[in-house]
């Protein structure tokens, strides 16, 4: 099986960073072809943690100049056309976020290429706008830019990992499928 894994928002080593990291070698081991599109801090992580497959690195440090926004939005223009140019080389597409910046590629990928299998993961779900300390337009953005992508990976991938039956509970309040949502 050739996979693509779509870690573009990666820039710590989270609990789900660790699990794909995980995941991903034990495929590899058993002979899987794997491919991970990340920034370098997401390859510095992954090498550090012994991730022994096939990267392509995208240039978030020079983009991060440019303000967390436009880096963000530029990063996910390149990732999507890095994913044109492969597409027919993967099988399965794994985005290792609920992030625009993983969801947009992978959903990109699987409209294409109705062949491939798109496995979606979401750790958690963030709380409305009023619910959340901070600043209330960066709450209401991470919120509605969530909710796009959990809508869009409820509809198009073949497969949402989460993390708890709760969550699980949660995703199909929001519309998506029980035969889509797996715990674990």
């Amino acid at each position: 099986m050739r996979i693509l894994v779509l870690a573009n928002a990666m820039n710590t080593l989270s609990g789900g960073d660790k699990r794909f990291i995980e995941i991903f070698r034990r495929l590899k081991n058993q002979g899987h072809s794997v491919k991970v599109m990340l920034p370098r801090v997401g390859y510095n992580i992954c090498k550090n943690e012994d991730l022994d497959v096939s990267y392509q690195i995208l240039p978030a440090n020079v983009l991060s100049r440019l303000g967390s926004v436009l880096s963000n939005f530029l990063r996910l223009v390149l990732c999507c056309i890095l994913v044109v140019r492969n597409l027919g080389k993967f099988d399965v597409v794994y985005s290792s976020s609920d992030f625009l910046n993983d969801t947009v590629p992978a959903f990109l990928l699987r409209s294409i290429d109705k062949r491939v299998r798109w496995v979606a993961v979401t750790h958690y779900l963030i709380p409305a706008p009023s619910e959340r300390d901070g600043n209330l337009l960066v709450n209401f953005v991470s919120f509605s830019t969530q909710r796009i992508s959990v809508s869009v990976m409820g509809r198009f991938a073949n497969l949402i990992i989460t993390s708890s039956m709760w969550l699980k509970l949660h995703l199909m309040s929001l519309g998506v499928r029980d035969s889509k949502i797996e715990v674990g």
